[in-house]
């Protein structure tokens, strides 16, 4: 409830905020004892807090990862030489990276540091498929597939530079560390791996044989029955593809009911998907066993999902007051909040903020200890309690569990929204008016707006007071509009000054109130008597105050107004779509030329959304162009980009049976998957390319059972090694924001990358 100034202390460019954060902390405490009493100076907010939390938990996440690596890597050798090997090599990646870091000025922050964390899994890949080439053939050849794999990791990045400023902000550095570092474990594979393998004697192809010689055995004992399995599914090839397609799911469920009959396909469209019995009875049927993962995604993950914020737990409380209120009123209004919130020892502080008479809010930021416990909740219902006392203000409570709304403004999202188009905004707004009228006849139809704001955070309603004379019966008082003028003037309690007065050499400006102002109101104005030439009169005999809504914005668009009309239809949406479908059919033949109406839909594929899921696309059409060159050939190329969506599969399965919310890392899990998922692939179909050059009497199922055999060990170790270095941004749980998302799905992705990779790539490779 104190008064409070703000003081706002950024760090330079570059500078270490850790460092200027000591220092401030300590020029505080000189400050603090030249205060008179009962003055203070307190941190309100101390970035570097947020900073040192999450280096803490990086420096965990990092040592876990680089642990349960190495661990498995010894399980899954059984030699300190292999395990050895593979430490050194990430510690020479580690360190050459750094340098590129510092030549290429990569700026070091908690993105960038989180990169190396998830690139640890990653680039130890190389290292795996390069030791295990080099033991059995003694040569660099495998260096194609290893570049192939690191440009298809490298091209999964690209989206980022198409993505909003905001995004792209925090993920750019993200991404030039991750590609740094595939690119030096590129390296330290072709040159380091050789060399150290040949100081250390882990080079002798007849080592290599017998070390491996029970893993091989196993391989070709589960070898047998694969064989058996490959057989069943390239004997039911189109089987095998059809039920991958429907395991991801078609889209069919995201289809309109109906499109504009200007549309070209709604001549047959229309009729098909369009009509009563497929909405009530063969489209739930449809969508449920063609939607696959998909569907579940869409409706149950996605559509419930929110972009979070890694912030403390705080309870905000906004007012907004109707306008030509004032400051005095609305700091009147929180004063009672900070009065009621001062007995809890639970809070740690309240921040308020007016910052006009119309608008202000306050932030509630709890102890520690409180923070996590029930009692932001019970604050929350008392606030709200609190606000339900206090009538005429539009309120808004949220923070922590269901927000609170009691919003009398222009908010709301309507059931049906129909925009408007035009040259002439009087014309506009005419004809706005006539299709409020023709939409008012049904009896469902309620709360029309012809001017709903296209923001999808609606806009503040605003209204002022009309007053309507009757001229006759003023005339018939004797009383003038001046008369009148001069009347209402005096009662104005405008923010604006009556006089200037030159005062210590400056003109300042002098505001009359008048003391009733301070408890005037309409009733007042209405009926209290006003005198002309000792004849007194009340305003209401001749004059009428009206409430009215004013339109505080007007939006173009080409050059064309528009203007969105909005209604509640209380009933099936269908019948409401139907009824609003016939209701603009009968509207657009009155229409004046150059004007127009459609629709607006509201659904999660909004532009935005659809632009970053279509840079995906482009991702696959990169990973094509380069495995076509590497591989000659357009067909492998093509399978390989397939198990892309495929090993969405996964991501889509964790989310919804774990019901984890999807947030930014959601969507980055998609964009690494799409890079990382194929490399295995790679490694696969180059070693199947080599052994048919190498026995060109083999069958083609002979030569891929050939490949799987050689290569199914660095494969299992690359995907599982990855998964491992993901698995630490598991351990402070969902809470985690945008890291905990990204780990599960990749997670999840990289699994179902492994089924997909075993079933489906050798359908689509083999012929016969």
């Amino acid at each position: 409830g104190q008064n409070a100034i703000n003081v706002v202390i950024s760090a330079d460019a570059g500078a270490n905020q850790l460092k200027v954060v000591e220092e401030l902390k300590r020029t505080l405490i000189t400050i603090r004892q030249t205060f008179p009493p009962t003055y203070q100076v307190r941190i309100e907010y101390d970035a570097t807090e947020y900073i040192r939390e999450n280096l803490n938990q990086i420096a965990v996440q990092s040592g876990l990862a680089v642990l349960m690596l190495l661990i498995f890597v010894f399980i899954t050798s059984r030699s300190w030489r292999y395990t050895a090997l593979i430490l050194v090599s990430m510690v020479v990646n580690l360190l050459l990276a750094a340098i590129l870091f510092y030549v290429f000025k990569v700026e070091i922050h908690l993105y960038s540091l989180a990169a190396l964390t998830t690139s640890l899994g990653i680039i130890i890949d190389n290292v795996i498929v390069m030791i295990d080439h080099y033991q059995r053939y003694k040569n660099l050849r495998v260096f194609t597939a290893l570049l192939g794999a690191t440009l298809t990791t490298c091209a999964g990045l690209v989206v980022l530079w198409f993505l909003p400023d905001e995004a792209r902000y925090d993920l750019m550095d993200f991404a030039w560390v991750l590609v740094i570092t595939l690119v030096v474990s590129l390296a330290v594979a072709l040159f380091f791996i050789p060399a150290a393998m040949e100081q250390w004697k882990m080079n002798t192809v007849q080592s290599f044989k017998k070390k491996s010689r029970k893993k091989l055995a196993s391989i070709l004992k589960f070898g047998n029955f694969y064989e058996r399995l490959l057989g069943l599914l390239l004997r039911f090839r189109k089987t095998t593809f059809v039920l991958a397609i429907l395991a991801f799911g078609l889209p069919i469920f995201l289809l309109p009911n109906k499109v504009e009959e200007t549309n070209p396909i709604a001549v047959w469209y229309n009729p098909v998907f369009g009509n009563e019995w497929y909405a009530d009875n063969a489209k739930p049927i449809l969508d449920k066993w063609l939607g696959g993962t998909l569907r579940l995604f869409v409706n149950y993950v996605y559509e419930g999902s929110y972009f979070s914020k890694p912030e403390r737990t705080a309870l905000y409380v906004v007012a907004n007051l109707p306008n030509q209120s004032t400051i005095e009123q609305m700091d009147e209004v929180f004063q009672k909040f900070e009065k009621s919130f001062g007995q809890y020892l639970e809070i740690d502080r309240t921040i308020t903020h007016v910052y006009n008479g119309q608008e202000g809010n306050m932030v509630i930021y709890f102890k520690p200890e409180a923070e996590a416990g029930s009692f932001p909740y019970i604050l929350k219902n008392r606030a709200i309690a609190l606000s339900t006392e206090m009538s005429g203000i539009s309120w808004d409570i949220y923070g922590v569990g269901q927000g609170f709304s009691q919003n009398l403004g222009d908010n709301e999202t309507p059931t049906f929204s129909v925009a408007m188009y035009g040259y002439n905004y009087n014309e506009l707004a005419k004809q706005a008016e006539i299709l409020k009228a023709k939409l008012e006849k049904h009896p469902r139809v309620q709360q029309v707006n012809t001017n709903k704001s296209p923001s999808m955070f609606g806009q503040k309603s605003l209204y002022e007071y009309v007053l309507q004379t009757d001229g006759q019966r003023m005339a018939l008082q004797n009383i003038s509009p001046k008369d009148l003028y001069q009347q209402l003037q005096s009662q104005n309690a405008r923010p604006q000054p009556d006089h200037f007065a030159f005062i210590n050499e400056r003109y300042e400006p002098i505001k009359i109130i008048p003391v009733q102002s301070q408890h005037f109101d309409l009733w007042q104005l209405d009926n209290q008597p006003f005198k002309k030439d000792s004849i007194s009169y009340k305003l209401k005999s001749f004059a009428k105050i009206e409430r009215q809504k004013v339109t505080p914005e007007i939006h173009k668009e080409n050059q064309q107004y528009i203007r969105l009309v909005s209604f509640e239809y209380f009933g099936s949406s269908r019948f409401g779509e139907k009824f609003l479908n016939e209701t603009l059919d009968n509207f657009r033949p009155n229409l004046p030329l150059g004007y127009t109406v459609k629709r607006q839909d509201y659904n999660w594929w909004s532009s935005e959304t659809r632009k970053q899921y279509e840079l995906i696309g482009l991702v696959m059409v990169l990973i094509y162009v380069i495995c076509a060159i590497i591989f000659e050939s357009l067909r492998q190329p093509f399978a390989l980009i397939s198990l892309i969506p495929l090993s969405f599969i996964g991501v889509f399965l964790a989310f919804y049976w774990f019901d984890f919310n999807f947030d930014q890392g959601g969507y980055a899990s998609f964009v690494l998957l799409s890079g990382n998922v194929v490399c295995a692939g790679i490694f696969l179909i180059a070693e199947y390319n080599t052994i048919r050059q190498r026995f060109p009497k083999k069958t083609q199922l002979e030569c891929y059972l050939k490949a799987y055999q050689h290569k199914i060990i660095p494969i299992l170790l690359t995907v599982l090694s990855t998964v491992l270095g993901l698995v630490p941004f598991l351990i402070y749980g969902q809470n985690e924001t945008f890291w905990f998302a990204l780990g599960i799905g990749t997670i999840g992705g990289l699994l179902m990358s492994l089924v997909v990779i075993f079933l489906v790539l050798p359908c689509m490779l083999i012929r016969n």
